[in-house]
């Protein structure tokens, strides 16, 4: 072989292996994935909206109707240990109505802290938990798990006024094992998540939901009984210190059958005892009786059907059908100030994340049901409007 030759086969061999060497580095640089650092992988977020277009009937409302974004979630969880973990909930939307008066303070939406607390597991048992922060109360969000339409609008006693789903405090709760049902006490301020502290009170609420027959086979298994108390005092109203021990209690007791995503019926009874002043803002006739205790009453019964449960044919997995009916006498020293709330609709579920729903509703008062006082004494005017709904959910 020539020297030239030689010399040329020895610089394709040297250029080979240079190739050689970084495609396989290369490859090797792509089958490796870079370091998660460990704390990336503690860190989840979750988020839901509700995207509504209403149209109110109301003769007052004059044919009022309009596209909104009720609710917007942003939940950020970061596991701590195996048996603590930090959740952190925003909450955005049409928060412009004041929490106390019901008026309208600004024009713009508004992003607030939901719930902020670290929560301790498995403490007494496996699935009991300690939460610390502005955390879930026994009620709300339970009911709303149940009834499965928050996005339609509250649950009976938050619409009502006597209850709200968040407050600062210390909750404690847990499973009863074997699928037995639940239960949760809560020691919190009692003003709920949208005001601070406004006096030395605490509130003390508790919920206990039992399945008595979990361990039987066939549909029995899936009827419930649930039971809710709490106890506070009002002392803000510096105008009526002078009033009593100023009450704030509330007693639910519930019955219902639950089946997954077949079914659901559930009905409810309220008792609340509130200082009258403090109510009369939702509840305009309770002005008529100030500085007086009011003892207000309702029931409300619900049911969700999913159409599979009747139908066979295709696509009735995702068609569901929902009713509810409240009613409510917010004082009963009074006569004829009451209300009566009717919701239904039929629903779409597209996927584990998608859900549109067309509800109608209607609330009809009672002949005396505003008025603060006896000379102004009135109907408040029937509300009638329907809601095309989208909740959706990460």
């Amino acid at each position: 072989m020539k020297k030239s030759s030689r010399k040329y086969a020895r610089l394709a061999t040297a250029v080979a292996t240079v190739v050689v060497t970084l495609l396989s580095g290369m490859s090797a640089f792509a089958q490796e994935k870079p370091a998660v650092p460990d704390w990336v992988n503690k860190f989840s977020f979750d988020s839901r909206g509700f995207f509504r277009y209403s149209y109110e009937f109301t003769k007052s409302k004059g044919n009022f109707n309009e596209f909104n974004i009720d609710r917007a979630y942003v939940g950020f969880n970061f596991q701590v240990s195996d048996k603590a973990k930090v959740r952190y909930l925003l909450e955005g939307g049409d928060l412009r109505a004041d929490a106390i008066t019901s008026t309208v303070t600004n024009n713009y939406y508004t992003v607030a802290t939901k719930a902020f607390y670290i929560e301790l597991q498995d403490l007494l048992y496996s699935s009991t938990y300690l939460r610390i922060g502005l955390a879930d109360l026994p009620w709300v969000p339970y009911e709303e798990g149940l009834w499965g339409y928050r996005a339609q609008g509250t649950i009976f006693a938050d619409r009502s006024g006597y209850l709200t789903s968040t407050d600062l405090g210390l909750a404690f709760g847990g499973k009863i094992p074997d699928g037995y049902g639940s239960w949760q006490v809560n020691v919190v301020n009692g003003e709920g998540w949208k005001r601070k502290e406004q006096n030395k009170q605490k509130d003390f609420h508790a919920r206990l939901s039992v399945n008595p027959l979990a361990s039987m086979e066939g549909p029995l298994k899936n009827l419930f009984a649930t039971g809710f108390a709490s106890v506070g005092q009002y002392s803000d109203f510096t105008a009526v210190q002078s009033v009593g021990s100023q009450p704030k209690e509330r007693r639910i007791f519930m019955l219902g059958y639950k089946d997954s995503n077949r079914i659901t019926l559930a009905a409810e009874y309220l008792w609340a005892k509130d200082l009258s002043n403090r109510m009369s803002s939702t509840h305009p006739s309770l002005g008529r009786r100030a500085n007086q205790d009011s003892v207000a009453k309702g029931y409300s019964a619900f049911g969700v059907l999913g159409m599979h449960t009747i139908l066979d044919a295709g696509g009735a997995e995702h068609w569901g059908l929902f009713a509810r009916y409240d009613a409510l006498d917010p004082d009963t020293a009074i006569d004829s100030n009451g209300l009566k709330r009717m919701i239904g609709g039929a629903s779409y579920t597209w996927n584990k994340n998608f859900m549109t729903f067309l509800a109608y509703e209607n609330v009809k008062y009672d002949s005396s049901s505003a008025g603060a006082t006896t000379a102004t004494i009135a109907q408040r005017e029937t509300e009638s409007r329907i809601q095309l709904v989208t909740d959706f959910k990460l």
